[in-house]
C-alpha cells in the first residue's frame, strides 16, 4: 500500500495542517517531545549498559508526549499490554515506538525497529478494517476518518547523519513475519533535528518495552 505523505520539508504549512486535521496535535508539541528523546538518548555515557539509549529514549518518549498532551485534555491508557495517550475530542490513540533508519525519510518505507506482540497486532488490524468505512478515504479526509484509529509516533536517533527523525504515522500492515510494522496509510513527516552525538555509540541497541503479558506460574505446575 502506498502511504499519503505529508513532509514539513515539502509543505510546511499543509504538514501543520494534515497534523492537526488527523490527529489533533500540533507541530510545536511534536517538535517539544522530539527534543526531549534525543536530550535522553545523548545523556547516555560509556559507562551505562548497551541497550541504555533504547530505553532512556522510549521511556522518555511516552512521559514527554504525555507531559505535553495530557494537561491539554489527552488520557493516559493502557490496553493490552501497551502504553497508549489517547485524544477524547477523536478517539485518535497514540503510541511511541522506535523506527528503523527509514524513518522520516519521505522516499522510503520506515519499519518499527523492535518486534511488537499480539497486542500491536490487534491494533494494526483494526486500523487495517477500519480503512474501508470511508469509501472516500482516498480522494478527501476528515477529522472524523481518524475516529478510533491507532497512530505511531516513530523516532530515529540517525548516528551516522547526525541528525534525528520523525513522524506521526497510520500503521495498517506488518511485515512477513508479523513481528514489524512496515505498512502505512498515512506518514506526517515533521522537520529533522540535527545534533552533536555527546557519546560516540557504535550501532546502538534499541530495547523498548515490548506488549507482552506476564502470568504467575499456578501451584499444579500449568
Amino acid at each position: 500500500m502506498k502511504a499519503k505523505i505529508f513532509n514539513a520539508n515539502d509543505h510546511q504549512y499543509q504538514y501543520q495542517e494534515e497534523l492537526e486535521s488527523y490527529t489533533g496535535l500540533r507541530s510545536e508539541w511534536i517538535e517539544e517531545v522530539a527534543e526531549k528523546i534525543l536530550t535522553a538518548f545523548n545523556q547516555v555515557t560509556p559507562n551505562d549498559a548497551v541497550c541504555a539509549a533504547g530505553f532512556y529514549s522510549y521511556l522518555t518518549g511516552v512521559r514527554a508526549l504525555r507531559d505535553v498532551v495530557c494537561p491539554k485534555g489527552w488520557e493516559r491508557l493502557r490496553e493490552n499490554n501497551l502504553e497508549i495517550t489517547r485524544n477524547p475530542e477523536n478517539g485518535v490513540a497514540l503510541l511511541v515506538s522506535s523506527g528503523d533508519i527509514n524513518t522520516g525519510n519521505k522516499n522510503k518505507t520506515p519499519k518499527t525497529k523492535n518486534p511488537k506482540g499480539e497486542g500491536t497486532k490487534k491494533i494494526v488490524s483494526q486500523n487495517s478494517d477500519g480503512c474501508h468505512l470511508w469509501p472516500e478515504f482516498d480522494e478527501k479526509h476528515t477529522k472524523e476518518v481518524s475516529v478510533g484509529q491507532y497512530w505511531y509516533f516513530l523516532y530515529c536517533v540517525d548516528l551516522n547523519k547526525k541528525q534525528m527523525r520523525t513522524e506521526i504515522s497510520l500503521p495498517v500492515g506488518k511485515d512477513f513475519f508479523g513481528s514489524r510494522i512496515d505498512d502505512w496509510k498515512i506518514r506526517i513527516i515533521p522537520p529533522a533535528i540535527d545534533f552533536e552525538p555527546s557519546v560516540v555509540i557504535t550501532n546502538p541497541e534499541f530495547a523498548e518495552t515490548f506488549d507482552f503479558e506476564i502470568r504467575r506460574k499456578s501451584n499444579d505446575g500449568s
